[in-house]
């Protein structure tokens, strides 16, 4: 799967801690892992401070991925619910991930 994890307010904020956990526990050879924001050097440094095993990358669209012939993202997890444009089959909104992080990360991965 290719997963994407927004920085502002997801991977740095309130719910980071759980954000976090949850991208450690999919991170896995079948998954590709990205942390994308608007900002392409907020996504490196975000990746660099971190030490995330991701690949940054700037936020697209669905449309931006369709016209340029590219797959979307299987998996987008993001704080701000005004982004529903974002370029992924499925979006995880923040606030719904629930504590038990392992048990949720499971479930994603078994789809």
């Amino acid at each position: 799967m290719k997963i994407a994890f927004d920085v502002k307010g997801t991977l740095v904020g309130h719910h980071q801690e759980k954000v976090r956990k949850l991208f450690h526990y999919l991170v896995c050879p079948e998954n590709k892992m990205f942390v994308w924001s608007n900002s392409w050097e907020y996504a490196y440094t975000t990746v660099e401070d971190l030490n995330l095993l991701a690949t940054p990358e700037l936020k697209k669209s669905a449309r931006d991925l369709e016209d340029w012939n590219r797959p979307l993202m299987d998996i987008a997890i993001e704080d701000d619910k005004s982004q529903t444009w974002l370029g992924a089959k499925k979006i995880i909104w923040v606030d719904e991930i629930p504590d038990d992080v392992a048990k949720f990360a499971k479930k994603l991965m078994e789809g």
